[in-house]
């Protein structure tokens, strides 16, 4: 990252907030294209985590908006990629040893309740 966005990640973390990492689709046939795509999903998921870990940052937003009604079999394979997504967090998060990454584990499992009503 640059010097700029640490400098701006540690003004946050200073004020005691959180810096999480968004992504974002929203063309249609793109987010057709990952959610059909079990690859496409798992690459998503280690390329987001590992940005999350190398920027030391704290959780993830995920902000797929779809044009339109994509349909229930849309909604369920979004409702399972979050899932996916969610236990691979809690994997990362079990493996991190100090007191903010333990908060960071608090913080996902939060995150994971918190989404599974909404999600669709």
């Amino acid at each position: 990252k640059g010097k700029k966005a640490q400098e701006l990640f540690d003004k946050a973390h200073a004020k005691n907030s959180k810096v999480v990492l968004t992504i974002t689709q929203m063309n249609n046939a793109t987010i057709e294209r990952i959610l059909d795509s079990e690859e496409a999903q798992n690459r998503a998921i280690a390329e987001t985590i590992k940005e999350v870990k190398d920027e030391g940052l704290e959780g993830v937003n995920v902000d797929f908006e779809y044009t339109g009604n994509p349909g229930k079999g849309y909604q369920d394979k979004f409702s399972k990629f979050v899932a996916k997504f969610t236990e691979e967090l809690h994997k990362y998060a079990a493996t991190m040893s100090s007191e903010r990454d333990k908060f960071l584990l608090q913080e996902l499992q939060l995150w994971a309740e918190s989404i599974s009503p909404v999600a669709d």
